[in-house]
């Protein structure tokens, strides 16, 4: 018996330890799957912006590539490489501060044969890449024919002289081209043989893979240093980690009270929030309601959520919108006409195609700032003439802007294409080389549909209405409006 009482206190403090770590087991077994669930929102936080940071980089870089590719294109439709070599598209190429290197290649519209050029931004030039096999041995084989005329008094002099220092000089940029190529040449081969877009976080690179507008097809592959993605990924990661450490210290203070009985609830919390993201909505988190930790937990997960809902949908909105007029852009372009058409089929939709007159002569006399300039005034215009809700304004591109109406007659449309027109005429923006206005102007073509559910209409069949009825507009002289 004295025995017995004697083992009694340690009896006791036995059983306060199995206690004691039965609750320790509640806690880390639910703390841990706390951890992993805002770990995964986390993650997938992470993942959304900067997928969604990279989506806008390559958007951009995309659209403000759009007159290298013009031009290539045309220097590849007519094997012209003194277009490409020309200072002023060098220019061009150096004023994108963050290209590093372009490679252009495609078949000759004009004489079927391939076309290949690079630009390397340490070497501060363009090269001709690609020659004939035997292109240094018919060279050296004129010149040499041309020099052994050089003591023929029936030939002219003049001319021959003339051709033996232009093989020369060939000879010469020959040979400095190969170099070119093996010095910069298999660094940029290499990099433009990954599928495009082509994003190498480590070296902060970026290559993208342009078609070009040419007949016979062609590519651009355009480098560019995407240097800034750490500073991104940082600023990222940092709130990532705040708002995880936020979350993770309110579910600290709930698992410390946690008992059996809320074992359930947790459970529910947990099922909802293991879903994907898309379809996951902060009104619907359970246990909201609950006024203890489990309700103070869920309430945490509703603010993180709806932080990270809000962070996307404003990168979805950035991406969607044109950076330089504000318009929406192309991507949105197809997106909205879909809703429109949803929405109208009772009535009628139209497709405005709107096209600044003589926008290059603009760019070429008062240089591309203004022309930036320029196109937010129209932008400006244009939006501000649409007075209706149902009614959107896009930029496509360059100096093609279009604009979607929810309408019910063609009259209706005609009269906001023809306020669009007149208001951008009268805004006297000068452009002396807009013969005989002298300001900008607009030319406008335009499509109209009776939306009817047995009869389909797609996007593209009406952009190439509308075209069409641009193309008119122009040759009938600009500044007109054809619908």
């Amino acid at each position: 018996m004295q025995k017995w009482n004697m083992c009694r206190p340690h009896h006791r403090y036995f059983q306060e330890m199995i206690r004691f770590s039965i609750k320790a087991k509640i806690f880390f077994s639910h703390f841990f799957l706390v951890t992993i669930l805002i770990a995964a929102l986390s993650y997938r936080h992470y993942q959304n912006e900067l997928n969604s940071y990279l989506k806008s980089v390559i958007d951009f870089h995309t659209a403000s590539s759009h007159a290298i590719v013009s031009t290539s294109s045309l220097a590849i439709s007519g094997d012209n490489y003194a277009n490409l070599q020309m200072p002023e598209f060098i220019s061009e190429l150096e004023r994108h501060s963050e290209l590093l290197f372009m490679k252009v290649e495609g078949i000759s519209d004009y004489s079927s044969i391939p076309y290949r050029a690079m630009y390397d931004k340490k070497a501060k030039t363009l090269w001709r890449l690609y020659y004939p096999p035997s292109f240094e041995a018919d060279t050296l084989a004129t010149l040499k024919n041309l020099q052994s005329r050089q003591n023929d008094p029936s030939a002219d002099q003049v001319k021959i002289d003339f051709l033996i220092e232009r093989s020369k000089d060939t000879i010469t940029e020959y040979r400095r081209n190969l170099n070119l190529t093996k010095q910069y040449g298999s660094t940029i081969q290499n990099l433009t043989s990954h599928p495009t877009p082509y994003i190498d976080l480590k070296y902060h690179l970026l290559v993208l893979s342009l078609p070009t507008n040419n007949q016979a097809g062609g590519t651009v592959y355009l480098g560019f240093d995407i240097g800034e993605i750490d500073t991104i990924r940082h600023n990222i990661l940092t709130e990532v980690w705040i708002e995880s450490a936020t979350a993770l210290l309110l579910s600290l203070i709930v698992l410390g009270v946690l008992s059996i009985r809320i074992t359930r609830p947790l459970d529910e919390l947990s099922e909802y929030m293991s879903k994907e993201f898309a379809i996951l909505d902060p009104e619907q988190i359970p246990s909201q309601k609950r006024s203890d930790e489990i309700g103070s937990l869920a309430m945490s997960f509703k603010m993180l959520l709806t932080q990270m809902k809000a962070y996307t949908h404003r990168l979805e909105q950035l991406s969607k919108h044109d950076p330089l007029t504000g318009l929406y852009n192309r991507r949105a372009f197809e997106e909205i006409f879909a809703t429109t058409y949803k929405t109208a089929v009772s009535s009628g939709i139209g497709l405005l195609y709107l096209d600044i007159d003589h926008f290059k002569r603009y760019n070429d006399h008062y240089g591309h700032n203004a022309g930036d300039n320029t196109l937010q005034k129209v932008a400006e215009i244009i939006e501000h003439s649409l007075h209706r809700k149902g009614d959107h304004a896009f930029r496509l591109g360059g100096e093609e802007f279009a604009i979607i109406l929810s309408i019910d007659s063609i009259i209706e449309m005609e009269s906001i294409a023809e306020r669009i027109r007149l208001s951008i005429q009268k805004a006297s923006i000068e452009h002396i080389e807009n013969y005989p206005d002298n300001t900008v102007t607009v030319s406008i073509g335009g499509c109209f549909r009776i939306c009817d559910v047995n009869t389909p209409i797609d996007l593209s069949s009406m952009l190439h209405c509308a075209d069409e009825k641009l193309y008119i507009a122009k040759a009938d002289g600009r500044n007109r409006v054809r619908i």
